[in-house]
């Protein structure tokens, strides 16, 4: 399944919206022109960027998404897609946005390595 940015800024908007502090599943997600399929892999990609958080009361065998609240990141990725004029924009946000929060999270993990190799 392909990657589909008007999709991913969508979930981002109705997570937004519907969050009240309980932990939804990817069945609870409506979204006019897209299957439960789409909006699971996407939520699971939003998951994996550490854009959405996993809920609390997930089993460990889960097989729909469960998730409750955008994370710090994915409210500043928000607050960058709305700023965006077109979809190409947004693409571009995105995959800029992702490349940096990983660079640090990488960084961040190898200093912590390299503190606790060296007994700092």
């Amino acid at each position: 399944m392909k990657r589909d940015i008007q999709l991913i800024r969508l979930l981002l908007l109705w997570i937004e919206e519907h969050h009240d502090g309980k932990t939804f599943s990817s069945r609870q997600v409506k979204i006019e022109g897209y299957s439960l399929q789409e909006i699971d892999y996407h939520l699971r990609l939003l998951q994996n960027a550490n854009f959405i958080d996993k809920g609390r009361k997930v089993l460990p065998n889960a097989r729909m998404v469960h998730f409750s609240m955008l994370t710090s990141q994915g409210c500043d990725l928000l607050d960058r897609i709305r700023t965006t004029s077109t979809i190409e924009d947004v693409k571009i946000e995105l995959t800029t946005f992702a490349r940096s929060s990983v660079s640090s999270i990488g960084a961040t993990l190898i200093t912590d390595f390299l503190k606790r190799f060296l007994g700092l």
